[in-house]
C-alpha cells in the first residue's frame, strides 16, 4: 500500500495524503475528504493492508508530533494505551495498531512474530508516514524489536517497555505461574483455553465493572507501584477499556499469540539488530520479571536497558518523558540526559 492510500473510518472513507515536504519523519498531513478532522473518532480507524486484511489503529497525542508506533500487550488493544502516552504537550503523534485477531483487525492464522513488520510498513505507507519510532508494551515489545530488526531504514529508534525474552525452559520458569499455565493450556488445549477467555469477553461485555474488579483481584499480586496506578481511573479506564475491546471478535488471537508467538524464541538473532533499542523495566515487575528483559539485553549490539526502581509493570505511566526523550536522542545520535529533562531514571546501562 502506498502513500496516499485509502482507509476507513466506519464506512466513510478518507485519505492521507503526502504533500511534497516530509517533515518529522517523513510523515505527510492528513487530508479528510469526508468529514472534518476534529469529528473523526481517533479511536475507531481501519486501513486495508495489501493482502485485503482490515489492520485497525486509534491515534493520540499530537498529529503535527513525531510518529511513534505503539503495540499493545495480550490480552489488549488499540485503547490499551496508557494516559501519560497520550499527552499531546509531549510532541508526539502516537499510532497504536490492534495486532491480527484484536479488536478491528482480521484475524490472520498461523501469523508469526516476523510478519508484523509488513503489517506495519503498510500503516505507515497509508498515513503518509516514511520514518517512525516503534514503541511495544510486554507482549508488545517482541513486535517492537523485531520491526527494528526487519525495517531499519524506517524505523528510527526502538524501545521495549516492560517486555521480554522467553528462549529457553529456564527463561520459562522464570514467568508468573498464571502466564505459565495460560501458556500451557494455550498449547496443550488451546479449545479449553480459548472456552476460557471467552467466558472472561462475555462477562467483560456485561460490564466494565466486572474487569474493574478483575484488575483489583490481579492488583493484590502486583508491586505497591502498580497497586497505586491501577487505583487510577484515567489509567483504569484504559485497562478496561483495552481488555473488553481485545475480545472483540473472541478469544482465537489471545490463545495464538500465547502459543505461537509469546513463549516461542524468536525466529531471528536480536545481535542483528541495527537500530538504536531500550529497553524498560521496572525492578519490581511482577508480571514479566526484569531477566527476561536481561536476556535481551545481553545480546544487543546498539542499546541500553534502564532498570527503574521500586517500579512495576506500568512503568511507561510514570516514566514515558523520559523514554521517548531517549528515542529521540538515539535517533540523533546523542544520549540523553539531564540537560533535556531525558535523564534515566535509574539502572541505565550499555547492553553488550
Amino acid at each position: 500500500m502506498g502513500r496516499g492510500a485509502n482507509a476507513e473510518h466506519r464506512g466513510v472513507t478518507f485519505s492521507h495524503a503526502s504533500p511534497g515536504g516530509e517533515p518529522r519523519g517523513g510523515r505527510g498531513l492528513l487530508a479528510v475528504t469526508a468529514e472534518p478532522l476534529s469529528e473523526i473518532n481517533h479511536e475507531e480507524l481501519s486501513v486495508r493492508l495489501p493482502d485485503g486484511r482490515r489492520l485497525g489503529y486509534a491515534t493520540y497525542g499530537d498529529p503535527q508530533g513525531d510518529p511513534v508506533l505503539y503495540f499493545h500487550s495480550v490480552p489488549g488493544s488499540r485503547l490499551s494505551v496508557l494516559p501519560a502516552l497520550r499527552d499531546p504537550d509531549l510532541g508526539a503523534w502516537v499510532i497504536a495498531p490492534d495486532r491480527p485477531g484484536f479488536g478491528l483487525s482480521d484475524f490472520r492464522p498461523g501469523r508469526r512474530l516476523t510478519d508484523w513488520p509488513a503489517d506495519v510498513a503498510a500503516l505507515a505507507d497509508a498515513l503518509g508516514v516514511g520514518r517512525f519510532y516503534v514503541v511495544g508494551e510486554s507482549a508488545g515489545g517482541a513486535h517492537a524489536v523485531v520491526c527494528a530488526w526487519a525495517l531499519p531504514d524506517r524505523v528510527m529508534a526502538a524501545a521495549s517497555i516492560a517486555g521480554g525474552m522467553v528462549d529457553s525452559d529456564e527463561a520459562f520458569r522464570h514467568l508468573p505461574r498464571q502466564t505459565r499455565n495460560m501458556i500451557n493450556v494455550s498449547r496443550r488445549a488451546p479449545w479449553l483455553m480459548r472456552g476460557a477467555c471467552m467466558l472472561g469477553a462475555v462477562e467483560a461485555r456485561k460490564s466494565n465493572q466486572r474487569v474493574g474488579r478483575h484488575l483489583g483481584r490481579s492488583a493484590g499480586h502486583a508491586p505497591p507501584a502498580d497497586q497505586e496506578l491501577l487505583q487510577d481511573e484515567p489509567v483504569r479506564a484504559a485497562l478496561i477499556d483495552g481488555l473488553i475491546e481485545a475480545y472483540r471478535q473472541g478469544a482465537g488471537a489471545t490463545v495464538s499469540e500465547m502459543s505461537e508467538i509469546v513463549a516461542q524464541p524468536w525466529p531471528f538473532d536480536v545481535a542483528e539488530v541495527k537500530v538504536p533499542l531500550t529497553l524498560w523495566h521496572g525492578a519490581e515487575d511482577s508480571h514479566v520479571p526484569v531477566d527476561l528483559a536481561e536476556r535481551i539485553a545481553r545480546r544487543l549490539a546498539h542499546g541500553s536497558l534502564h532498570v527503574v526502581p521500586g517500579e512495576g509493570h506500568l512503568v511507561a505511566q510514570r516514566h514515558w518523558p523520559e523514554i521517548l526523550a531517549e528515542l529521540r536522542a538515539a535517533a540523533r545520535g546523542s544520549p540523553a540526559g539531564p540537560g533535556d529533562g531525558s535523564g534515566p531514571a535509574g539502572g541505565g546501562s550499555p547492553a553488550h
